[in-house]
């Protein structure tokens, strides 16, 4: 799971100020013709051009892995394509990470430092700000509700310091804010830029017991200036046996977000989307790739019977899965990672507890659908170093290969340091999001 372990104080008073300080609306129903009008606000496509890309400053730890690396990398690999928007919560660090910036050897001539202490966790996908456009040059920022990735409550001080971030922004920004008490995770969301949204079952209803997938449905086009849901049931190892509190075959856990959509099937145009594959070879290796290559063929069958928008059937690209990562620990209640009452009772996949000391493998958040596409270049998370099978850099080729040609005239950059995010539940994709470019006229 996301990293949730924050300061003990929470300003809530300031949260409820905050809130009542932004420009909150209900956006109207969505209908087919307003895609045409001005007024009418839509997310775009991720594939479409960026006015920047918004990154949060953090140099946690987690599991022994140090997650400044990777944010240098990917600040590194943006900086010649795309303005970096870079969150600090103040001017002293704002000038700590310049002085490291500089240190390190990495320009910073299209990073823009923004200043907003209510940001204060570095997964600005699912909780970011949420930029949608219309058609006359002019911005809004939808408010979900957060509720520690479905596994809080909303009303927990945690959930409510998170919950206001993508209020600040709007706030910062002077931009109103289309307001939502559902549950959604920008990670759970990927669009083909004419009226389709792509989700996970799982996911959503988890997030939202109370709604029926009906309703998700029409919050989703009203908020974001969809046409049409499109419905995939799990991702992989997320089956129900494996909610939080059951280990996998071969006690192993993992910490990930139950089945975001950018782990395993992203669009790499309007009418194509690439997808997850477990070979043959692997399905027989071992159980938990028997799983997921149950999950991932159910989702492509029903894919092959889908069609966007308009009624027209999708072009399926798959690619493969990673190999299988896995960080050893011993299981105690002083790792953050246990401190929240969720792993009070963690049990073995025979359902026998797991005791103080126990040592046990948690399987990280490795994907290579969890990549960023911007203006010029896609960046995707490389898995080989020395010591691991060649397997591992035959399928960092082969992912780099199948991106080159879904993503046509842009670079492929391949980030080393993303398993140190994976191991904290997320990737590249989770710590970015991107601001649309704004564009007036039909």
């Amino acid at each position: 799971m996301k990293n949730l372990k924050k300061p003990l104080i929470y300003c809530l008073l300031s949260a409820i100020s905050l809130y009542a300080c932004v420009p909150l609306e209900e956006s109207k129903a969505v209908s087919a013709a307003e895609v045409s009008d001005t007024s009418f606000y839509t997310f775009p496509a991720e594939f479409e051009e960026h006015e920047a890309v918004w990154i949060k400053w953090t140099t946690e730890t987690y599991l022994g892995n140090s997650t400044d690396g990777v944010i240098k990398a990917v600040i590194k690999a943006l900086n010649p394509f795309v303005k970096i928007k870079l969150v600090v919560s103040d001017k002293e660090e704002e000038s700590e990470v310049k002085r490291i910036l500089q240190e390190e050897g990495i320009p910073y001539s299209h990073v823009e430092f923004f200043i907003n202490p209510n940001c204060t966790d570095r997964w600005l996908r699912d909780n970011g700000p949420v930029f949608v456009r219309n058609n006359e040059g002019q911005y809004k920022i939808v408010d979900f509700g957060f509720n520690s990735w479905g596994v809080g409550k909303q009303e927990d001080p945690i959930n409510i310091d998170i919950d206001v971030t993508d209020r600040s922004f709007a706030r910062i920004l002077n931009i109103p804010a289309i307001r939502s008490s559902m549950i959604s995770e920008g990670g759970d969301r990927d669009f083909n830029g004419m009226g389709t949204v792509m989700v996970t079952e799982s996911v959503e209803l988890q997030r939202n017991p109370d709604m029926t997938k009906e309703q998700i449905a029409e919050e989703l086009k009203r908020v974001l200036g969809q046409k049409k849901v499109l419905w995939l049931r799990t991702g992989p190892i997320e089956g129900d046996q494996m909610k939080m509190k059951g280990a996998l075959p071969g006690n192993a856990f993992t910490s990930t977000t139950c089945g975001h959509i950018d782990e395993y099937a992203r669009f790499a145009d309007p009418n194509t989307i690439i997808l997850a594959q477990v070979s043959e070879e692997e399905r027989q290796s071992n159980e938990i790739m028997s799983m997921t290559y149950d999950i991932l063929e159910e989702n492509y069958q029903m894919l092959k019977k889908e069609t966007d928008q308009d009624g027209n059937p999708f072009n399926i690209i798959r690619i493969p899965v990673t190999d299988h990562y896995y960080v050893s620990l011993a299981y105690s209640k002083e790792i953050p990672w246990y401190e929240l009452s969720w792993y009070d009772d963690l049990r073995y996949f025979d359902g026998t507890p797991v005791l103080e000391g126990d040592t046990i493998n948690q399987l990280i958040a490795s994907s290579y659908l969890n990549f960023l596409v911007t203006n010029g270049c896609v960046l995707v998370a490389a898995y080989y170093k020395e010591g691991r099978p060649l397997s591992t850099r035959q399928k960092d080729e082969q992912a780099k290969e199948i991106l080159q040609q879904a993503f046509p005239g842009r670079e492929i950059i391949q980030i080393h340091k993303a398993e140190d995010l994976n191991s904290n539940g997320g990737g590249i994709h989770c710590m970015t999001q991107q601001q649309p470019k704004m564009r007036t006229g039909n």
